[in-house]
């Protein structure tokens, strides 16, 4: 049985603290755990030894910090490859025939932007170099851990996906007693993100107790269907003349196992202050135990760092804030030439007051470098609202420019059934973990729903052959302009019903293009916005300062076939 299918059915259990060990066998302080694997590697070895009698059944290597930033502050950042080689060849070892060994990665000591100095694209190359050499060394499984901000957590993850090949892949970020990360993001939000990208496990450690880690295991539970990994500490960290020490005993720390595996744990270990007697009590708590059912959840996930929100057709209808546009307003594309972001910012939040509940970012001015310009407007917007993004650009490098500056899962729009398109934009929503809305049109905008229907087939048979699934395509069924249109307006309402109904995908339309060069254009679209709700729209890009579109979206949920 394979490691993935094995969690289902029973609950493992992982390792405890290498740290407390390491200190007991004459660690210098100071002195990079790492190097121990090539300085002392039989007292490594013998580590990963004690926990596998205690009965752990996985042991992470010890390569916390071997990535080259970190070797560097020892002058090692050249040994990347043979100080990880070593680290899994110790764990082997000391582990023996029966244990899976789980290549482990940890922060850089670096931010990554836009918090931070560290470019996203240098961030995966570190890790990449680091897992490959995880991955040629033998690793049964990879594990990331104690990551506390979303980005470098993104970056870590790509770097590991593009070498690891089938190696299963654990995702494990460290949260406060207030159940967010340091740089603020959420359990959900964060289910959202390792869910785009593909990971096999999310998980929580570090940083606190169990009693602390219930409520974070109980919501990572509720949000996602991927198995969960919890590694809680001895308790909260306590200072006593200069040292660092955790209080919580092996008796408060293994009696809260089986409330972990109630939450939705698959794998139960323990993190800093743990030793081998910690874990032989929970492996007789829960080893062997049946994981809690829990379903997989349907409907495209976006998110913010810290909110999410899923589209499909048991959700609520999603209101696409379009405000952040320069198309027709001259002071907002002065302000996008100069480099400015406060009117993005400004509009950004007038949007959320008004009851969008997600907004589209488009910076698109001729003359100008849109990439930077949607590096910045992403950075500034995810900093003043907590609504998931829309990134919005028909140029693929401002699509990617805006990707790697933002913390959550976001909507990219958008792709077309053009060749040419499909095949820039797909693989890069697929290896940025995103979600994307996918034009039903392709060499022409078509009349018919069939014709439109075609072309989404199109675009869903290729997605799919990249890896991704219908719960990662929003189809916009395209809302023409109904003065010159009008059986093409009517044809968007079949095509919506069509693609519901054939390929099982979430839909969207841009309402504001319905009415163009009519008078009383509010009514024109709130009249279309409800006929389309009618037959299963689940979202619209609006004008959410439209007090008749809100009223039009609440009355027709009442009767909506969503």
């Amino acid at each position: 049985m394979n490691f993935i299918e094995r969690i289902k059915k029973e609950v493992m259990v992982i390792d405890g603290s290498m740290g407390v060990f390491l200190q007991t066998e004459g660690l210098p302080s100071g002195h990079a755990p790492d190097l121990w694997n090539l300085e002392r590697p039989d007292v490594i070895a013998s580590v990963h030894n004690h926990y596998a009698k205690a009965g752990s059944q996985i042991v992470i290597s010890n390569s916390f910090g071997a990535t080259r930033p970190r070797l560097a502050d020892y002058g090692r950042q050249s040994d990347v490859k043979e100080i990880n080689r070593a680290a899994v060849e110790n764990a082997r070892r000391g582990g023996g025939d029966n244990i899976l060994v789980a290549g482990g990665s940890g922060p850089t000591g670096k931010l990554v932007a836009p918090l931070g100095d560290l470019a996203f694209e240098e961030a995966v190359d570190i890790f990449k170099e680091q897992f490959s050499a995880l991955v040629e060394a033998g690793a049964d499984i990879l594990i990331i851990e104690t990551m506390f901000d979303l980005m470098e957590m993104k970056a870590a993850v790509v770097g590991a996906n593009e070498v690891r090949k089938n190696v299963p892949l654990i995702a494990c970020m460290t949260y406060t007693a207030d159940s967010v990360t340091d740089t603020g993001a959420s359990p959900e939000a964060v289910c959202a993100v390792m869910e785009g990208l593909g990971v096999d496990v999310i998980g929580v450690n570090c940083s606190t107790g169990p009693d602390e880690m219930l409520d974070v295991v109980r919501r990572l539970g509720e949000a996602t269907h991927l198995p969960i990994c919890v590694e809680p500490n001895a308790g909260l960290p306590v200072i006593e003349k200069g040292q660092t020490l955790y209080k919580a005993s092996s008796d408060e720390m293994a009696n809260l196992a089986p409330k972990f595996v109630e939450y939705g744990a698959n794998i139960i270990g323990g993190c800093c202050g743990t030793r081998p007697d910690y874990i032989e009590k929970v492996c007789s708590l829960v080893k062997g135990a049946k994981p809690a059912s829990r379903a997989k959840k349907d409907g495209v996930l976006i998110s913010s760092r810290s909110e999410i929100i899923r589209i499909g057709s048991r959700f609520p209808f999603v209101k696409v804030g379009e405000k952040i546009n320069p198309t027709g307003k001259k002071k907002f594309g002065a302000a996008i030439k100069e480099g400015r972001t406060d009117l993005i910012v400004m509009t950004a939040r007038k949007q959320m007051e008004a009851g969008a509940t997600a907004l589209d970012v488009n910076v698109g001015v001729p003359m100008t470098d849109e990439s930077t310009m949607m590096e910045q407007a992403v950075a500034a917007v995810q900093n003043v609202t907590h609504l998931p993004l829309v990134i919005d650009s028909s140029g693929n490098d401002a699509i990617y420019a805006g990707l790697r500056f933002y913390s959550g899962r976001p909507l990219v729009n958008s792709v077309n059934a053009e060749p040419s398109k499909l095949e820039a934009v797909l693989p890069m929503v697929k290896r940025m973990g995103a979600a994307v809305i996918a034009l039903c049109a392709g060499e022409d905008v078509p009349e018919s729903a069939e014709k439109r229907f075609d072309y989404a087939k199109r675009i869903y048979d290729r997605a799919l052959s990249l890896g991704l699934t219908k719960d990662d395509i929003v189809f916009d069924c395209l809302a023409v302009v109904v003065s010159a249109m009008q059986e093409g307006a009517r044809q968007t309402l079949f095509t919506i019903r069509k693609i519901k109904e054939e390929l099982g995908c979430a839909t969207i339309i841009g309402l504001s293009n319905t009415s163009f060069g009519l008078p009383d254009r509010p009514t024109i679209n709130n009249s279309f916005l409800a006929m389309a709700m009618a037959e299963g729209l689940d979202a619209a890009i609006v004008n959410p300062y439209d007090a008749g579109m809100h009223k039009a979206v609440a009355g027709a949920s009442l009767f909506s076939r969503r």
